[in-house]
C-alpha cells in the first residue's frame, strides 16, 4: 500500500487515520510506503524521496470512523414493541392449564401422587384450585423479561412476590417460581426453595 505524504506530515497521521483514509474494515497488519515531495529542478512538488516501510496492525473491524453511524431505534418504539410482545405472549397464556407433574426439592411428582391442580389465567390473574374445590389461590403475574432465556415471569401474592421463570410450547406450560433468588432453570435442588410445576392446556369438550 503506498500513501503519498505532504512536507510536515509524517507517518503518525498514518497510523491514526489508516482506516479512514483507505476504508479499512478488516483486522490485520498492512506494510505501508509513504513518499515525502520535495521541490525539484520542475519547481515545487516535482521531486519525491521514497522512506523507510511501516507496518501498521489494525485492531477490530467494522465501519471507517467517520462513517455514518447506525441509527438506534427511537426510546418510544423500543417500549411499544415491548408493550406489545408483552399483550402477545399474555394472551397466549390466557386459559385452563391442568397440572401433570410437579418438581420440588429436587424430586419429581406424578399423578397420581399430587393432589390435582387446575390453574386458570385470565388477564393477568393466575388462580389455581384444587380437583376437590377445596384449595384456591389467587395470584396476579407480571411478565418481566421475555427477551431472557428462560423468559422471567413474577408471581404477586398478597404477602410477597415470587420471581419465576416459564416456557410456553404450544398446549405445554413449565413455570419454576423460587422463594428467595429467581431460578435458572427448570429442575429443583433440595432445600433451594423453588417449585417447578409443568402445565398441559385443558380443552373444554
Amino acid at each position: 500500500m503506498a500513501v503519498t505524504l505532504r512536507p510536515g506530515e509524517f507517518h503518525g497521521l498514518v497510523c491514526s487515520d489508516l482506516a479512514r483514509w483507505h476504508s479499512l474494515t478488516k483486522p490485520g497488519v498492512y506494510t505501508i510506503t509513504w513518499t515525502h515531495h520535495v521541490d525539484g529542478p520542475k519547481g515545487p512538488w516535482s521531486g519525491r524521496l521514497v522512506s523507510n516501510e511501516i507496518q501498521v496492525e489494525l485492531v477490530g473491524g467494522g465501519q471507517p470512523p467517520d462513517s455514518p453511524k447506525p441509527k438506534k431505534a427511537a426510546p418510544e418504539k423500543q417500549a411499544n414493541a415491548k408493550e406489545e410482545a408483552t399483550k402477545a405472549m399474555l394472551k397466549r397464556l390466557q386459559g385452563t392449564w391442568r397440572c401433570v407433574s410437579v418438581h420440588f426439592d429436587g424430586k419429581k411428582s406424578e399423578p397420581p401422587a399430587i393432589v390435582q391442580i387446575v390453574l386458570t389465567i385470565k388477564g393477568d390473574t393466575w388462580e389455581t384450585t384444587t380437583d376437590d374445590l377445596k384449595t384456591t389461590q389467587t395470584s396476579t403475574i407480571k411478565l418481566v423479561d421475555l427477551a431472557a432465556n428462560p423468559k422471567q415471569m413474577d408471581r404477586i401474592d398478597k404477602d410477597r412476590t415470587w420471581n419465576g421463570i416459564f416456557m410456553l410450547d404450544g398446549d405445554s406450560l413449565i413455570v419454576n417460581f423460587g422463594a428467595v433468588l429467581r431460578p435458572n432453570g427448570f429442575f429443583t435442588e433440595r432445600a433451594d426453595g423453588c417449585y417447578s410445576m409443568q402445565f398441559e392446556r385443558h380443552h373444554a369438550k
